[in-house]
This record gives C-alpha cells, structure tokens and sequence, in this order.
C-alpha cells in the first residue's frame, strides 16, 4: 500500500519495492513474490491474522512490509519482515 504524496514519490516508492524484490530473489533459499502478486489480495496485512493468510494465499515464509516517508531533501525507510506462519516480527 502506498502513502506517496505525489508521482515522483510513488515512482521511487514502487522502484525501492522492486529493487528490494530483486535483491532478495539472487539469494538461492528465498522464492521472492512479487508485490504485484498481493493486488488481489484483501487481506489487512496489519493484523496477525492477515500476515498469516496472505502467507498461506502466496505460500510463503517471510513477509516484508514497510513505510517511506519523505521530508525536504531526506527520505525515512521502515521496513519490517513478518513470518507468515506465526505473524512474529523478526
């Protein structure tokens, strides 16, 4: 889900995603989904019990998720990763 205020936010947003997919998916133990698997998902990935569906839907381990927030000429990352088994923020 993306908060960007504007275009040039959402660009950079979408790009660090695919970028952080893409260097996830060269190590050979992960199978990286692509965010783009989760637009027909419903699920509250905010809530334990939407972290394990989604696991379950996407037949996955972990979960990443996350925030960006710009200011001025900065910009803050938060990223989490979830097991999608039991919800545990790692």
């Amino acid at each position: 889900m993306s908060l960007a205020a504007d275009d040039q936010q959402q660009f950079f947003t979408d790009g660090f995603g695919e970028e952080l997919a893409t260097d996830l998916s060269r190590f050979n133990s992960l199978n990286v989904v692509s965010m783009y698997a989760m637009d027909d998902t419903n699920f509250a990935i905010k809530t334990a019990a939407g972290i394990s569906q989604l696991g379950k839907k996407l037949n996955v381990s972990f979960i990443t998720t996350g925030t960006m927030c710009a200011l001025n000429d900065k910009m803050r990352i938060h990223a989490r990763l979830y097991r999608a088994d039991t919800s545990q923020q790692i």
